[in-house]
């Protein structure tokens, strides 16, 4: 260790202070993006309530997540697994015509 007075403040460091500061600056590096990612998605949650608190969206508008338009959109987005709907699709987009 390097020759420090006693009552030099770095003289009782060890080797899980040095080990731990050195953790805690390379997460704090290597994080840094994803904390800003989550302030951005904690700031748009806060406003999210805000304008649905003060009416700026309606409770049957598109933002309000209701399970009624959650199964509109999944049902939407999930028409490859439903075989009444892939099959037609896929020949239509196959054989340039309809089925029925």
């Amino acid at each position: 260790m390097l020759p420090l007075d006693q009552d030099d403040p770095f003289a009782n460091v060890g080797f899980a202070d040095v080990v731990f500061n050195m953790m805690m600056v390379y997460n704090s590096v290597l994080h840094a993006p994803i904390y800003v990612l989550n302030v951005g998605i904690i700031w748009k949650e806060f406003m999210m309530l805000i304008f649905n608190a003060a009416g700026w969206i309606s409770p049957e508008g598109r933002y309000a997540l209701t399970w009624k338009f959650a199964s509109e959109e999944l049902w939407d987005d999930l028409w490859i697994f439903d075989p009444f709907r892939f099959i037609p699709k896929l020949y239509e987009i196959l054989f340039k015509a309809r089925l029925g």
